[in-house]
């Protein structure tokens, strides 16, 4: 079997970033499109493993889902441009969104501040319009699809800082027009989601989605996960032979409107669950009506784009910090570079310092292989070791390659002379505006009040009456209360005094 063909970190017009995670079988990566005038756009790739390309089934299921998701175009589904192949590498080109998946955002929330249930439905009632949208669609002659997400759950619901709400992974959706067959034997989905006739193998149709729904509304009500700390194969005895407990039992004060749309999508028998997802919206609507406080995608994006203020921001950084180096390194530099030593955006914690330019002194040392994805994005059952020191620093180019750049030392140093100058400034600036608002009053000869002796004369000489001559007004000073009243409008004399 000959080996795989490698993958560089360009991709037809796309240069990798930055790595965002890893499935079954693909990574998926951040990455910006390229074109004509300085044009530049960020979007995601998922790269699908080329030592798994040559599995006809996981080929074709690949495939499935990039001809599934070019076809769906709906406010609350994630967008694909485009289906690609170089060098015998496919992937998909998808649209990048700005915020946090469902479950990030909990997690989130529990540590930072609360999120309202009323902000929660709001998620899932946008989700239900997306996942509707999906079950309806058809094809060009009308035909249904009889589309069915099959992984449905908070990890593939995307909240953006906006308050939008997007259906992301159709991976191992199922269609009519689906070439991949699912084998005997094999489970597709997460475990804790999966309706029982997902067990048993029957026909899975809708109303699957809609149970692992009402899975995510039981956590909302009850305040903690449904089989919280169960294994696998006892989940699945207990959906197969019991019916679900009422999220009651661990929440006394669930809202009994509540309770009761999340039992009946989790109804075993499929027939009584809801039929579609506009029904089980309609009567989450009703819910959401009878609850206070915040519920508006206004609202949901603020209080999402709030609890994660810090990350946006350093991501942000990270990101155009990149994109600057990426531009300062030639296109044939970048296809030797493995995609694997990339930095990872991580999306639960601040960007780790792979995204962030090393300094002058340092040297890139490519990674260990171990995930840079740290414990706390990738859920609690995970445990596997968080990244080393060198892995972090990991980088696309040599640091002699990028520019110099400005220390925090070098800047404050630059700081206290900037200051200096300002301040000086201002105080001449000031100095000289108080001047020109002093009072000014123009004399051709000396004034009385400056002549006046110091003791008054002797009465048997009295002063000559005082020629009074008209001062032009002061435009903005008042008259001298320091002078005497008599002396204040005082002119020349006609003969100076004794």
């Amino acid at each position: 079997m000959s080996a795989p063909p490698p993958i560089s970190s360009v991709l037809g017009k796309y240069r990798l970033l930055a790595k965002l995670g890893s499935g079954g079988m693909a990574d998926v990566f951040l990455a910006v499109a390229r074109g004509p005038q300085g044009f530049s756009k960020l979007v995601v790739v998922k790269v699908l493993r080329p030592n798994l390309a040559g599995e006809a089934d996981i080929l074709e299921m690949f495939l499935d889902e990039a001809r599934l998701s070019a076809q769906l175009s709906h406010p609350n589904v994630v967008q694909t441009y485009e289906v690609g192949e170089e060098g015998h590498v496919y992937f998909l080109v998808m649209e990048y969104l700005e915020g946090e998946t469902f479950t990030h955002t909990l997690d989130r929330s529990r540590k930072v501040r609360a999120m309202p249930l009323g902000l929660s439905l709001r998620v899932v009632i946008d989700a239900l319009s997306g996942l509707h949208y999906c079950h309806e669609l058809t094809d060009f002659t009308g035909r249904s699809l009889e589309l069915v997400h099959r992984d449905v759950s908070p990890q593939n619901v995307f909240v953006t800082f906006d308050g939008v709400v997007k259906m992301l992974d159709f991976g191992i959706a199922k269609a009519l027009t689906s070439s991949a067959e699912t084998r005997t034997g094999v489970l597709k989905g997460k475990v804790r989601y999966m309706a029982p006739e997902q067990f048993s193998g029957s026909a899975v149709d809708r109303r699957a989605d809609l149970y692992a729904v009402g899975v995510m509304l039981w956590d909302l009500a009850a305040g903690q996960k449904l089989w919280k700390g169960r294994g696998d194969i006892e989940i699945m005895h207990r959906v197969i032979t019991s019916p679900i407990p009422s999220p009651r039992e661990l929440n006394p004060h669930v809202h009994s409107g509540l309770e009761r749309v999340c039992m009946r999508a989790l109804a075993q028998n499929r027939s009584q669950r809801y039929s579609t997802a506009l029904e089980l919206q309609g009567d989450l609507e009703r819910v959401l009506e009878t609850l206070e406080g915040p519920s508006s995608p206004r609202e949901l994006g603020r209080f999402v784009a709030t609890i994660f203020g810090d990350l946006r921001t350093e991501r942000k950084r990270g990101i155009e910090q990149q994109m600057t180096r990426i531009a300062a390194t030639a296109t044939s530099e970048l296809r030797t570079i493995d995609p694997n030593v990339l930095p990872e955006l991580s999306r639960a914690t601040a960007i780790p310092p792979s995204l962030t330019p090393p300094p002058p002194e340092s040297v890139i040392v490519a990674p260990d292989g171990s995930s840079a994805q740290p414990a706390s994005a990738r859920g609690q059952h995970q445990t596997e070791p968080e990244p080393s020191n060198t892995a972090l620093r990991s980088g696309l180019i040599s640091s002699a390659a990028a520019p110099p750049l400005t220390t925090p030392a070098k800047l404050r140093g630059l700081a206290v002379p900037f200051v200096a100058g300002g301040l000086l400034s201002f105080a001449l600036v000031f100095w000289l505006r108080t001047r020109a608002l002093e009072p000014r009053v123009p004399v051709s000869e000396p004034t009385v009040f400056q002549d006046v002796p110091a003791t008054a004369p002797p009465a048997a000489e009295p002063l000559p009456p005082p020629v009074s001559t008209p001062m032009p007004p002061a435009s903005n000073a008042p008259p001298d209360a320091t002078l005497p009243k008599d002396h204040r409008k005082v002119g020349k004399l006609k003969k100076p005094l004794p």
